[in-house]
C-alpha cells in the first residue's frame, strides 16, 4: 500500500477490507510455512474459531506440492459450557470468467459447489467439504452498495438465519430497504445541532481548502468535523481541546456508519455512541489523516434513545479527530 491505499505493487495478494460485514473483534495470525493459522475471538460470541490453512507440500515431491489446492481446517470452541446451535458457512468468488456457472455436487466422499464454464478445456474451481451441506446459494445478489457490495445479501440472510436462499433473489436487496437517515452531515457549515464544548471544534471545515503537509483524504462530504484548529503556522494545531455532544435520536435502522481519522487515543480522540446513557460503541482514528470507515451494528438497540459525542481531549501528537457524517454514510438501511 501507499499512504494506506492499495498501490498495485509489491508481492503477495491484494488486501481487501470488509467494513460492514459481521466479524470477530479480535483476529490473530500465526504463520509457519506451509501453515497459516488465524484465531478469532470476541467477548460477544459464545464460540471462538481457529482456521488453519495450507496448500499441499511434500518435500522432494514437486508434482503433488504444486497442486492448485487450498485446505482450510476450521475448529470451533464453545466457551460457555452450554449447548450452542449454529451454522458454519463460507463464500467464494467465481473467478472462472464470463459465462461461468455454479452448481451443487454430491459424492460419497465430499459435497460442494462446482464452478466452471461450458468449454471443458477452460478453467474450473470447486469448493468442497467432507460434511453434508445443508444450505447453499449459487449467486450473490447484485449490489453497488459499499462497503459490502454484493455480500450485503449474505449478511442479511445467512448471518441472521443460518440459511442461504438456494437461488439468487429476484432483484437486488439494495432496491428494497428503507432510505438512509442522516444524523448531521455538517453541510450547513455549523454545529447548530450539537452542543459545543471547548475550543477545538468551532465550525465544520472544508478539507479541500485545508493547507496541510499531510492532506485529509477519504471523506465523502464537503464538510467534516475537524479539531486540528490550533495555530498551523507554529505547528500547534493539536493543542486545542473540545467536544461535540449531539442531539438525542431514536435508533430506527440496524447500523450506523461514518468515516474517522486523526489520533488513535482511546477515550481522548474518539467518537462515542451512548444508548440510554450508557456507552455502547467507541472508535478512534489511526494516527492518520486518511479517514477510514467505521460500521456499528445497533440492531439490538432498535427504538431506544441514543446520542453521539465527538471528543478531542488530547493535546500531544495526533491530538485531533476528524469525522465525516456525510449523507452518503450515516445511519444505514434496514
Amino acid at each position: 500500500t501507499y499512504l494506506g491505499f492499495p498501490s498495485g505493487y509489491g508481492f503477495g495478494g491484494l488486501a481487501q477490507r470488509g467494513e460492514g460485514l459481521p466479524h470477530f473483534r479480535k483476529a490473530v495470525f500465526h504463520g509457519q510455512f506451509p501453515f497459516g493459522v488465524v484465531e478469532l475471538t470476541d467477548p460477544r460470541m459464545p464460540l471462538s474459531a481457529r482456521i488453519e490453512g495450507f496448500s499441499p507440500f511434500i518435500p522432494g515431491n514437486d508434482l503433488e506440492s504444486s497442486l492448485p489446492v487450498a485446505v482450510l481446517n476450521i475448529t470451533l470452541r464453545n466457551n460457555t459450557g452450554k449447548r450452542v446451535r449454529g451454522a458454519l458457512g463460507m463464500n467464494l468468488e467465481n473467478i472462472c470468467g464470463d459465462g461461468a456457472t455454479t452448481h451443487v455436487i454430491r459424492t460419497s466422499d465430499y459435497q460442494g459447489l462446482a464452478m466452471r464454464r461450458s468449454d471443458p478445456n477452460s478453467a474450473s474451481m470447486v469448493v468442497a467439504t467432507t460434511k453434508p451441506i445443508a444450505t447453499w446459494q449459487t449467486k450473490w445478489a447484485e449490489s453497488n452498495l459499499l462497503p459490502a457490495g454484493g455480500l450485503q445479501h449474505y449478511t442479511e440472510t445467512f448471518c441472521r438465519t443460518g440459511q442461504f436462499d438456494h437461488r439468487a433473489p429476484s432483484r437486488p436487496v439494495a432496491q428494497r430497504p428503507r432510505p438512509d437517515l442522516v444524523i448531521d452531515d455538517f453541510e450547513s457549515g455549523t454545529y447548530d445541532r450539537w452542543k459545543v464544548e471547548g475550543t477545538a471544534l468551532n465550525r465544520p471545515t472544508l478539507p479541500a481548502k485545508l493547507k496541510r503537509t499531510d492532506p485529509v483524504r477519504g471523506h465523502q462530504g464537503q464538510h467534516i468535523a475537524d479539531s486540528a484548529t490550533g495555530d498551523h503556522d507554529t505547528h500547534q494545531w493539536d493543542l486545542p481541546k473540545g467536544r461535540l455532544i449531539g442531539e438525542p435520536f431514536t435508533i430506527q435502522r440496524h447500523a450506523i456508519q461514518f468515516r474517522i481519522g486523526g489520533g488513535s487515543h482511546p477515550g481522548a480522540t474518539c467518537v462515542n455512541l451512548s444508548v440510554d446513557g450508557k456507552l455502547v460503541h467507541t472508535a478512534t482514528g489511526k494516527n492518520s489523516e486518511s479517514m477510514s470507515l467505521v460500521y456499528w451494528d445497533v440492531s439490538r438497540f432498535a427504538g431506544k434513545k441514543a446520542q453521539l459525542q465527538i471528543v478531542d481531549n488530547h493535546s500531544g501528537a495526533w491530538g485531533h479527530i476528524l469525522v465525516d457524517l456525510s449523507r452518503k454514510l450515516s445511519i444505514r438501511r434496514q
